[in-house]
């Protein structure tokens, strides 16, 4: 990742460097760097690169698309999406190559009831559901490895398995991992949650969890430090320009700088309200709460005062 940042870092230095190769390399540039050239030079199709090679080469790679991209007038969110595309395919190669052999040892060792599937970026360990319920809660664990956040700032934190302490005679693991900061977290689900308010969609199952994290994200005491981080908010929203670019309903780009600097949404409406509630219901009826789960009604107020305060805090 400090690769990838730092590639993102000189594709914008870089900016007034690239106006003058556009204009310089015009004559020649269409043709040198048609798309399968392009990929052909750059080595992403088809091939198993690893990963840190895969950073190396993302700023010459970001270079010379963006240069074709101005000669022929594209616009830069469509050289983005044609680069995140790359590098999950990349990816793919990897998780069946590398990955996806190494759980199937894990799980033929000791005898397990679960199949592997290879999605995309994303790695499936499917198993026998001890019981069915609505269908809401899909027996599958998902593993991603294509994920675009930075996961930056991080730090150790402990995990232990929420079973452990009430099933007498049985000894959980406990470990301790590197991950993103809360705060970081909480703008990061904060800014997909005003995605959502402004699209008025749900994009599938199991959404809700995010306004219900960032309650209790503000429970645990993170989303005071969060929202007065101005340097934290502005790099959210400069990386999730970048790869997470997304319009709302009525077909406008979708401003985060706005979002973080005052115009955060975290209560849809109308439509948006209703199928959230749903999603929410859902969420609680089958049980994905260990606790007793706060009405919609009380968690939307929640997220409204959430947002005032993130608002208000970018005055």
């Amino acid at each position: 990742m400090d690769q990838l940042e730092s590639c993102q870092r000189d594709w914008t230095a870089l900016r007034p460097a690239r106006l003058i190769a556009g204009a310089a390399l015009s004559p020649v540039i269409p043709a040198a760097l048609s798309a399968p050239v392009v990929w052909a030079a750059i080595a992403f199709s088809g091939h198993p690169w690893p990963p840190e090679k895969v950073a190396k080469n993302v700023a010459g790679y970001l270079l010379a698309v963006e240069v074709w991209a101005l000669v022929v007038g594209l616009p830069g969110l469509w050289v983005m999406s044609r680069l995140t595309d790359r590098l999950s395919r990349n990816g793919c190669f990897w998780i069946a190559g590398a990955v996806q052999p190494l759980v199937a040892i894990a799980i033929g060792v000791q005898s397990l009831a679960a199949t592997l599937r290879v999605e995309g970026d994303r790695l499936y360990i499917d198993y026998e559901a001890t019981s069915a319920g609505s269908g809401y809660v899909v027996p599958s664990v998902m593993l991603e490895f294509g994920a675009r956040s930075t996961g930056k700032p991080a730090g150790l934190r402990d995990v232990t398995c929420d079973a452990a302490g009430f099933i007498d005679g049985v000894e959980f693991p406990s470990t301790r991992p590197r991950v993103m900061h809360a705060e970081r977290t909480l703008w990061e689900k904060a800014t997909a949650i005003h995605v959502f308010c402004l699209q008025e969609r749900l994009r599938g199952e199991r959404f809700a969890r995010h306004w219900h994290d960032v309650v209790r994200l503000d429970e645990a005491g993170n989303a005071a430090a969060a929202l007065a981080d101005r340097q934290l908010r502005s790099a959210v929203a400069r990386h999730k320009s970048m790869f997470f670019a997304e319009k709302a309903a009525d077909g406008t780009l979708l401003d985060y700088d706005r979002a973080v600097n005052g115009g955060l949404r975290l209560v849809p409406a109308g439509q948006g309200l209703a199928a959230l509630s749903k999603d929410y219901g859902q969420m609680v009826h089958d049980g994905l709460l260990l606790e007793d789960a706060e009405p919609f009604a009380a968690l939307i107020d929640r997220c409204a005062d959430t947002e005032a305060r993130a608002n208000r805090a970018s005055e």
